[in-house]
């Protein structure tokens, strides 16, 4: 394969995503202070600031593995596996519409290095884009080296 085997959003929105885990980790902290008021804050703190930064690393580490036969999304709080074979379409909204054989309704993934927040422009709405495209000539490829096959 000739795409990039990691897509990964522009590394200025990993990095807000990321300074803003501690920043909710504290206020979570705080609101369990007042809601538990038995609880030791040095407890309440502890954990919260654990969590943020496993929740921080996650939103640093979030891409999109593109495999020969397989696309797993990496966001902030899940990783995804799907086969190729149940991806339909990557739409412009940044979701990858999956339809498992299973099931016959289309299920729409998230996927954090395709989705733009409204507050991208310039270079990071670029990046998004060309994110997207490159998702969809992957599965394009694929799909035709598998019906030439």
């Amino acid at each position: 394969m000739t795409a990039p085997t990691a897509l990964r959003p522009p590394a200025a929105h990993r990095i807000v995503t990321a300074l803003m885990a501690p920043v909710l980790g504290f206020l979570v902290a705080r609101l369990l202070l007042r809601l538990v008021g038995g609880m030791p804050s040095w407890l309440a703190y502890a954990v919260c600031a654990l969590l943020a930064v496993v929740v921080a690393y996650r939103a640093w580490t979030t891409r999109i593995e593109l495999r020969g036969d397989t696309v797993v999304v990496v966001n902030t709080l899940l990783t995804t596996r799907v086969p190729l074979a149940d991806v339909t379409r990557v739409n412009d909204r940044g979701r990858i519409e999956v339809t498992a054989a299973s099931s016959p309704r289309a299920t729409h993934l998230p996927a954090e290095a395709l989705h733009q927040p409204w507050w991208a422009f310039g270079h990071a709405a670029e990046v998004y884009t060309l994110n997207r495209e490159q998702v969809r000539g992957w599965r394009r490829r694929a799909t035709e080296a598998d019906a030439a096959a």
